[in-house]
């Protein structure tokens, strides 16, 4: 799956590039206790591979024109969006990485209250490793902030062994 946003900031499910030779997604969804249609947390881990750094780097670069160009920005096929996308900072981050990028925002959860969102997106030569979190009502940023962290850090740590 390749998703891109198009002019009216949608994300769309696209060919990838030609610069895509791999990929795998994971999704988490923890459903809220006595109720499977409602969600505590959920988030989404990917691993991307390229034929050269290059594609890699253009994918990161990618994410951040499309934050600073669509700050409310909608999943295909749904009404939910997420809103107040921006960078934000992520110098801290340690582990065997080339670039770290990092969103904030807030998406729509159960009954409609507004949580947190968090992306993070990071390089490693031809590689991208990213991490989506969403949290849900009663959730911090710092709490979401940390799944996704934690997600990043055990991924780049596996790549590093490779």
């Amino acid at each position: 799956m390749y998703y891109q946003l198009d002019a009216s900031c949608k994300y769309q499910l696209v060919d990838p590039p030609p610069s895509l030779t791999g990929q795998m997604t994971r999704n988490v969804n923890l459903p809220v206790a006595g109720d499977a249609t409602k969600y505590l947390a959920s988030g989404t881990t990917t691993v991307s591979v390229f034929t050269t750094p290059a594609g890699a780097l253009n994918y990161l670069t990618s994410a951040r024109a499309d934050t600073k160009r669509c700050p409310t920005s909608y999943v295909q096929d749904q009404d939910v969006p997420n809103k107040g996308l921006h960078e934000i900072p992520f110098t801290d981050f340690t582990g065997a990485v080339d670039q770290v990028y990092a969103e904030e925002g807030q998406r729509e959860g159960n009954d409609d209250i507004l949580n947190p969102y968090i992306y993070l997106v990071a390089t490693k030569g031809s590689v991208v490793l990213t991490a989506f979190a969403y949290g849900e009502t009663g959730q911090t940023e710092a709490q979401t902030e940390a799944r996704a962290r934690h997600a990043l850090t055990v991924m780049a740590a596996k790549l590093s062994r490779q």
